[in-house]
Parts: C-alpha cells; structure tokens; sequence
C-alpha cells in the first residue's frame, strides 16, 4: 500500500495542534492525471495555501515539505 494522505498531513497537523494554533482545514487530491497530489490549506478566516505534493518521493520528504508550506 502506498502513501495516503494521513501519512503525509497527520503529523503535521499534529504539530500544529500541539502548539495550541488553529487546525486549517484541508482538501487533498488528484491533481488532474498528473499522479501528482494537490493540497490546500485554508484558516478559519479563508486564507489559504495551495500546492501540490509527488507520491513518489520518499514519504519524510513529503512531510517536510508539507510542513514548510504551512509556515507559509
């Protein structure tokens, strides 16, 4: 089985929550056929970040990367 998006975002947002800041909600999914992952991050306010994640890289890298974006 490959990654999911538990994998990639629960610990991130595990983190968030362990700081005492807002949970963003999340949308994760395909990114049209591309295989690719897209993933949006909004506030409670409606601000948002978009991006998009490979599957194929190694799952500590997505996550790190995961994680940068939300400091954005």
């Amino acid at each position: 089985m490959g990654i999911t998006a538990e994998d990639v975002l629960g610990p991130v947002l595990r983190d968030i929550a362990a700081t005492g800041a807002p949970i963003p909600a999340t949308r994760f999914s395909s990114y049209g056929s591309t295989g690719l992952w897209s993933v949006t991050l909004t506030a409670r306010d409606g601000t948002g970040q978009g991006f998009v994640l490979d599957p194929a890289e190694r799952q500590e890298c997505l996550i790190a990367r995961t994680g940068d974006q939300v400091q954005e």
